[in-house]
């Protein structure tokens, strides 16, 4: 949706239903190990797939680029996250063990008593 969005906002004139599609197939297109980060076959893909909607190449470029910028984020932010988490768990000291508590009683028969003894 958000794919959508973006493209709206810069102002293509192309459907939802067009742009699901063209996202569907040039994500297929980045689990292709031929660029780094798939950069460049992005932009093909995008201008190939979505220049008969009218779109212009610069806009599938700026488009290509919006998508790759939020992943980047993402990344960024769940990176500082992780790193957080990591950094925690190896400067606090370990903690001590929690003291073993007695079993709770709740029958006079698991006190012992009435046993005669």
């Amino acid at each position: 949706m958000g794919f959508y969005v973006w493209a709206q906002a810069l102002g293509s004139p192309v459907g939802l239903a067009e742009v699901t599609w063209a996202r569907a197939c040039y994500t297929l297109v980045l689990l292709l190990p031929i660029t780094f980060a798939g950069l460049g076959a992005r932009e093909g893909v995008l201008i190939l797939l979505l220049q008969p909607y009218g779109v212009t190449g610069a806009d599938a470029v700026a488009l290509s680029f919006i998508q790759l910028g939020g992943t980047l984020i993402l990344a960024i932010l769940g990176g500082m996250y992780e790193f957080r988490t990591f950094w925690r768990r190896r400067t606090d000291p370990d903690p001590a063990p929690a003291p073993r508590e007695a079993p709770l009683v709740t029958s006079a028969r698991d006190a012992g008593e009435g046993r005669g003894g």
